[in-house]
């Protein structure tokens, strides 16, 4: 993907934050956070991964944007954050972005089903589309998609695994 039309600045900055998953990496352009990963090895894996979204865009580490998020997601793990304020600027499909503004309107410590937001994006009988969607969130925790169930309850379908999502719900549940 070519860069960012008229962009201001053609860069994108990133860093990582330590929580209690492991590290976490974060990347944004000028516009606002583009990516979280919750689940990169490195920061060499983290990069390779942004550059298939923003290519021709320098990379540096720091920026105000990234150091906000970094600061909002330690407040969450400490139970003291139930609602990001970050800009976003995400890199998707007109249904999956509905499909985020929809997943971003679930509250803290809530659950919703897919179908529930397949109908709620008008699409429904469009679960599954949904789940794919939500597979390719590129901005876990903020879009909280670990928040979105299987239709009899059930924890299904998370990109950090289940493991992961149960611990996330379980956090939220412990801080409501």
């Amino acid at each position: 993907m070519p860069a960012l039309k008229g962009a201001k600045k053609s860069v994108i900055h990133y860093r990582s934050t330590e929580s209690e998953i492991g590290n976490i990496f974060i990347a944004s352009t000028y516009r606002g956070i583009a990516r979280i990963a919750l689940d990169c090895k490195s920061k060499e894996d983290f990069l390779k991964s942004v550059r298939m979204d923003f290519c021709g865009f320098e990379y540096e580490e720091g920026g105000r944007i990234t150091l906000d998020a970094a600061r909002q997601i330690k407040e969450y793990f400490k139970g003291r954050r139930k609602k990001f304020d970050l800009p976003l600027d995400i890199i998707a499909t007109p249904f999956a972005k509905k499909v985020y503004r929809a997943t971003g309107r679930i509250a803290y410590g809530k659950t919703k089903s897919y179908g529930e937001i397949a109908k709620e994006v008008g699409s429904p009988g469009g679960a599954r589309a949904v789940g794919s969607a939500l597979k390719r969130n590129p901005v876990p925790l903020i879009v909280p998609c670990h928040r979105v169930i299987g239709a009899k309850g059930d924890l299904v379908g998370f990109a950090g695994g289940l493991k992961l999502k149960r611990r996330l719900l379980q956090l939220e549940a412990d801080n409501s």
